[in-house]
């Protein structure tokens, strides 16, 4: 081990100054996509962009530290029929997702549950393409990210049970320019995804959750307002 570890460092860039970042900006974000919510694309954009950059740093700090990816819950990468069984089952769930049908005695108490989110989520279909994208990007970067890479970094430190606790709750601030409510559905998913990468030793079935949970709530979202845009 170097006097300094890159993974160490990673994990401060990933962990603090990321979440730090979001929640001193999440308002200003807000703010913005609710005065001018065609700007919306950009922030799906610049979100794809932030997270494959982290997950970059991570595989690339866990090269350079020589050390294996199987310990953040990456050795499935190695096995061909795994990523194409993830990549096949992610598809399968956009299909799925995407015709999803809302009955008119549902849509009152769906536009309600999506009254604190609307700034985030697709009204058209151009940003339902992006916040497609995002979500794929998402599901993967984000496992690796919090439940993968942060959550080994404090279990270097600390027993299971806080580390899951601390690397969700920086997950949590990471979703800040969701809003409080959904941050904290964010940190409760979090746990979840950690069970199963727990449970699994593995992060392909946190992913491929984490991917059809977004693409569903991107989905009801452009299905509800092209409901509304029909009437």
């Amino acid at each position: 081990m170097n006097n300094l570890d890159t993974t160490l460092i990673v994990a401060i860039i990933c962990g603090i100054l990321f979440p730090a970042y979001v929640l001193l900006t999440g308002k200003k974000t807000i703010g913005t996509l609710e005065k001018h919510p065609g700007r919306l694309t950009f922030v799906y954009k610049e979100t794809i962009i932030l997270l494959i950059l982290m997950a970059v740093l991570v595989i690339g700090s866990m090269n350079i530290e020589q050390k294996p990816v199987k310990i953040i819950g990456l050795e499935f990468i190695y096995q061909p029929i795994w990523i194409l069984l993830l990549f096949a089952a992610s598809i399968a769930s956009f299909f799925l997702t995407k015709r999803i049908t809302i009955p008119e005695s549902k849509a009152e108490s769906i536009g309600k549950g999506l009254e604190g989110v609307q700034h985030i989520l697709p009204k058209n279909p151009e940003e339902y393409k992006w916040a497609v994208r995002t979500s794929f990007v998402a599901g993967v970067c984000e496992e690796i990210i919090f439940r993968g890479f942060l959550f080994w970094q404090l279990n270097q430190v600390m027993h299971d049970v806080f580390a899951v606790l601390i690397a969700n709750l920086l997950f949590g601030i990471a979703h800040a320019a969701t809003r409080l409510n959904n941050a904290i559905k964010a940190f409760g998913l979090g746990l979840l995804f950690s069970i199963l990468y727990l449970v699994t030793g593995s992060l392909w079935l946190p992913i491929l959750a984490h991917i059809i949970v977004d693409l569903y709530a991107m989905s009801i979202s452009f299905i509800f307002s092209e409901m509304k845009a029909g009437r």
